[in-house]
């Protein structure tokens, strides 16, 4: 951008003839005065076109309300700063450099170096006193890449100087990052040459940066050791962190972004100081040494990480603080912990050691040249990009004599892995022969238990199976003593109707006799029928054959019950069909409780029947023993209860829930206690004293276990208790 100012003062004049007066003095001011006063300053003298100088001469002005311009520098009315070198540090305000270049070459055309790319804005203001005019030109990282004359991340400004003359110049600038203020000048052609090999140098630096890359990545392919991946994560972001300090980042990866290349100056160094860190407690291994150093180490990866976030909250200068800080931090403190874990014995610290010096010394290097302590010339320009490279080359040989030292330590481990085994096979072997004895002997021993635990074993077993058919006979002769009471009734009945029939007949019999003595005297029948009919009377004759008809048909309706009791008992039983059969569970429970009405007294009895439950494909005798069973401990929970005012009452249900079948049953007993629930299924363990083994539930739960499926029981004491037995459709 140009920009010419004041070029046609006079026409001015003209114009504004009441201000004569006043004009005259200001153009006296601007272009008499103020030219004297540049022209007394010291100048910087270009008498050689492939010479590059530094800008030595200047003045240096402050601008800390950021709000002066060009004319007011021409009218020196800013003080100058106490700052005695141009490597400012950070700060608020806006810096103005003036100097002055003369030009005594025949090549007019200059070009001027900032060689500090990371500066946010600098603006050139070229003063020719002679053409009465300034030159403005801007270059600043607020603006695409694309838009600078010289496709170069440094600040290169053109100034136009014939022979022998002079040219006065202004450099405004202003950042939120170290400000650092290199300034060169040279011929054009001369500047280029030195910018090519400064590209050079820079290019041999990534060039060792990413041989080391794709080396120590691929030794991370092929041994899989973590170490390597953290050093690739190292080396890459280091790489970054370089070509960032030159905002070559700005001109290859984000030129359109220019806010990224502004973040970059605290992300990329801020990633970088992490993964070195996280390096260095990877391979010197700090947390096998000292906890508190790796503890430290872990403090300046916070730092680092929060650096990194307080430029996104606009707290630039406090991040770049925090960058420089950890830096210093892990700078220094990483060369300690290499010494500690040196000194402990850990060989691969030497090579992390002289790695770690050499870049430091080309840190120390760079700063010293920029306060002017160190002469700036190749090395001491380029010492940062040398000290980063061999460090890189030193740690990479670091990790390979890590492996070697590994392969070493594996072997002697190996050795006296071996040596010991050797030393144990002597032991043993010596101690075979007294071992072989001690197991005979123990072998014996055993064998004699073992004889014993089986003759035990096969007794328990016994007493199990007589008490498991003691439970079964006691199932039975409750079933069979309430079926003797159905067939006693049916038999009553039956004996009744006999016994008026054969009244009955005998009476018939006793008529007919009268009537057969009768008409054999039936020459005076008058008295006979009278005493006929009063014996008819007696014996209710008309009602004989009613009552034998009656009789007939009660004796009939026993033998019928009989049957359908028989039946009932045949086919709950099932005598005929043992072993897996289908069968139909809803006419079982009803068959049941039929059986056991003589068993319920004055216990009401509900059926819940779901009609949609299917036929169970099961072993029917010993499901249903478990029927009987879990009714009768529920029969006892009542009785035990001794309900006064209250009916006891058992409902049985039948469900179909995620195909199994459900069988329910709920009583209003007197419930378990917590110790009663828990030991239900114990073999031996029973609340029915003597009289009762305890084997019902057991028989019960080891049923259904058989069938694949399981018993649930709910009580509470004194309320009830709720049994469910939960049988698979298919048996798994």
């Amino acid at each position: 951008m140009q920009h010419i100012v004041n070029k046609g003062l006079l026409r001015v004049w003209k114009k504004k003839t009441k201000c004569l007066v006043k004009f005259h003095l200001l153009y006296t001011l601007t272009f008499v005065l103020i030219p004297q006063i540049l022209f007394a300053q010291e100048s910087t003298v270009i008498d050689n076109q492939t010479t590059i100088y530094k800008i030595k001469n200047y003045i240096l002005y402050e601008d800390k309300s950021n709000q002066t311009q060009i004319n007011d520098l021409l009218i020196d009315s800013l003080e100058h700063s106490d700052q005695t070198n141009l490597n400012i540090g950070l700060s608020y305000s806006t810096f103005w450099v003036k100097f002055e270049i003369i030009n005594n070459t025949s090549e007019p055309s200059l070009l001027l170096d900032v060689k500090h790319p990371t500066i946010d804005i600098v603006e050139l203001y070229s003063y020719y006193p002679n053409k009465e005019k300034i030159i403005a030109q801007e270059i600043s990282e607020y603006k695409d890449f694309a838009k600078r004359k010289h496709n170069h991340p440094n600040y290169l400004f053109d100034i136009y100087a014939p022979k022998n003359s002079s040219v006065t110049c202004f450099l405004k600038i202003k950042s939120n990052e170290q400000i650092n203020v290199p300034i060169y000048i040279g011929t054009s052609i001369t500047t280029l040459k030195s910018i090519i090999d400064r590209e050079l140098i820079m290019g041999m630096y990534m060039g060792i940066i990413l041989v080391m890359l794709f080396y120590n990545m691929f030794v991370y392919i092929t041994l899989s050791d973590k170490i390597y991946l953290y050093y690739v994560l190292y080396i890459f972001f280091v790489g970054l962190a370089q070509l960032s300090l030159h905002n070559y980042t700005y001109k290859l990866f984000w030129p359109e972004i220019p806010a990224l290349t502004r973040y970059s100056a605290y992300l990329l160094p801020s990633l970088a100081g992490v993964t070195v860190t996280i390096f260095i407690q990877k391979f010197l291994k700090t947390k096998e040494g000292t906890k508190k150093i790796h503890n430290i180490l872990n403090v300046i990866i916070g730092l680092f990480i929060i650096s990194a976030v307080l430029p996104l909250l606009k707290k630039y200068h406090i991040g770049y603080q925090g960058v420089q800080l950890s830096t210093a931090a892990i700078s220094f403190f990483g060369l300690y912990v290499g010494f500690s874990r040196l000194r402990d014995g850990y060989k691969p610290a030497k090579y992390f050691i002289l790695g770690w010096s050499a870049l430091l010394i080309g840190a120390l290097m760079y700063v010293l040249k920029d306060v002017g302590l160190l002469p700036y010339n190749f090395i001491t320009v380029n010492s940062m990009q040398i000290g980063s490279a061999i460090e890189v080359v030193l740690l990479s040989f670091a990790l390979a004599d890590r492996i070697n030292i590994l392969k070493e330590e594996k072997e002697s481990a190996q050795a006296e892995e071996l040596k010991q085994r050797e030393e144990n096979q002597e032991i043993l072997l010596k101690q075979a022969d007294t071992l072989k004895y001690k197991v005979e002997e123990a072998t014996t021993e055993l064998r004699n238990k073992n004889n014993k635990l089986e003759i035990a074993y096969l007794r328990i077993e016994a007493a199990e199976v007589e008490l498991i058919q003691k439970e079964k006979i006691s199932a039975l002769g409750l079933m069979a003593a309430g079926t003797s009471h159905e067939f006693n009734n049916a038999n009553t009945s039956i004996q009744l109707a006999v016994d008026v029939i054969e009244l009955n007949t005998e009476l018939q019999e006793k008529y007919d006799h009268k009537i057969d003595g009768i008409l054999s005297q039936a020459s005076n029948l008058e008295p006979q029928l009278t005493e006929l009919k009063t014996f008819k009377k007696e014996i209710e004759y008309n009602s004989i054959k009613g009552d034998i008809k009656d009789a007939i048909n009660k004796a009939n309706k026993g033998l019928k019950k009989i049957a359908v009791n028989t039946k009932k008992l045949k086919d709950f039983s099932k005598i005929d069909n043992e072993g897996w059969v289908i069968t139909n569970v809803n006419e079982d429970l009803i068959n049941l409780s039929d059986l056991w009405k003589s068993n319920l007294g004055a216990i009401k009895l509900n059926l819940d029947l779901n009609e949609q439950v299917p036929r169970l494909n099961c072993n029917a005798q010993m499901i249903n023993d478990c029927f009987k069973s879990v009714l009768q401990n529920s029969i006892e929970s009542i009785k035990e209860k001794n309900i006064p005012n209250k009916v006891g009452e058992i409902s049985i249900r039948t469900e179909l829930i995620a195909a199994c079948i459900v069988i329910s049953f709920e009583d209003n007993g007197s419930g378990m206690t917590k110790e009663v629930q828990e030991r239900a299924f114990d073999m031996y363990f029973t609340t029915k004293g003597v009289q009762r083994t305890g084997t019902s539930l057991t028989i019960v739960q080891s049923t259904l276990m058989a069938h694949s499926g399981l018993v649930e029981i709910d009580t509470k004491i004194n309320v009830g208790t709720t049994i469910r037995l939960i049988i698979p459709m298919e048996k798994k």
